[in-house]
């Protein structure tokens, strides 16, 4: 039987059991962690969602929107709002190109680059706050799992 909901604790059966439970749990703590770290930064507007397509754009000087969705794992209508979002704070552009303008591509913009230091600083606070007292082995482990049930979904 899968618990989802009405947990007392989240560790409550380490059969697995409530295993959609705790992921759930972790996200929004993650997510509210993000929004203060944010928020510490002086960086408004956005949402951990902007996260990961800000990420790419730091890799990447231009990422089409087909690659982006590919990339954070959503669908292009989600990665849209978002890139608009972003276009309308003036961290990103988005340009059409190709014979009938079909295709877009996304492009960090000078305020959008300056955000890379605040975005690699939370990072690296966010990890070492999940993995603290979590060792290295066990770092591997929980990564190789989680990567082995995303892949299952």
């Amino acid at each position: 039987m899968l618990t989802l909901v009405g947990c007392p604790t989240i560790f409550k059966g380490m059969n697995g059991s409530n295993i959609a439970h705790i992921i759930g749990v972790v996200r929004e703590k993650i997510n509210r962690y993000l929004a203060r770290e944010l928020e510490r930064c002086a960086v408004k507007g956005l949402v951990a969602s902007h996260g990961s397509i800000l990420y790419h754009l730091f890799q990447e000087e231009q990422v089409s929107m087909k690659k982006l969705a590919e990339v954070v794992g959503r669908d292009k209508s989600t990665v849209t709002v978002l890139v608009d979002k972003l276009v309308n704070l003036g961290y990103v552009t988005k340009n059409s190109s190709g014979p009938d303008q079909r295709y877009s591509y996304v492009s960090l913009t000078k305020d959008g680059r300056a955000l890379e230091p605040a975005f690699r600083e939370i990072s690296d606070n966010l990890l070492a706050t999940i993995f603290k007292n979590v060792s290295e082995k066990e770092r591997n482990e929980v990564v190789r799992i989680l990567s082995k049930i995303d892949s299952n979904l």
